[in-house]
């Protein structure tokens, strides 16, 4: 597949879904670290859940921390949205709805069913 296919089919996943945006529900902890940049390299612990059942925690897996490119569809588009919010040092809970998320499919091989809100527990430790 092209990268053209696969943007039509990431706009088709969520086509259907209504639009809601992802938040920044809850700042445990203001960070003081400068803000990411498009194509920053992001490391993060984070917990999510859908519901109340834990579908991946970095501080159990991935040796402790997990780290993404900003800007260059790693992640879901609502991280893609939110992180530029963000500053190094901050701990917060991220609510994801469907649409910023894995969509109509969900993703079945983490837990993920259709139409899942995700809350992500975020610590972000670091950017480069």
């Amino acid at each position: 597949q092209t990268s053209h296919d696969n943007k039509k089919s990431h706009k088709a996943r969520y086509a259907s879904l209504p639009t809601s945006q992802s938040q920044i529900n809850r700042v445990d902890h203001s960070g003081a670290g400068p803000f990411p940049q498009h194509n920053s390299k992001v490391t993060i612990h984070c917990k999510a859940r859908v519901g109340e059942k834990i579908i991946w925690d970095t501080e159990q897996e991935d040796n402790g921390a997990f780290t993404f490119t900003l800007g260059v569809s790693e992640v879901v588009p609502g991280w893609e949205r939110e992180f530029p919010k963000m500053k190094v040092g901050e701990e917060c809970i991220l609510e994801v709805p469907p649409n910023e998320a894995y969509g109509i499919t969900g993703f079945p091989a983490w837990g993920i069913g259709p139409n899942a809100k995700i809350t992500y527990h975020i610590k972000f430790l670091k950017v480069e």
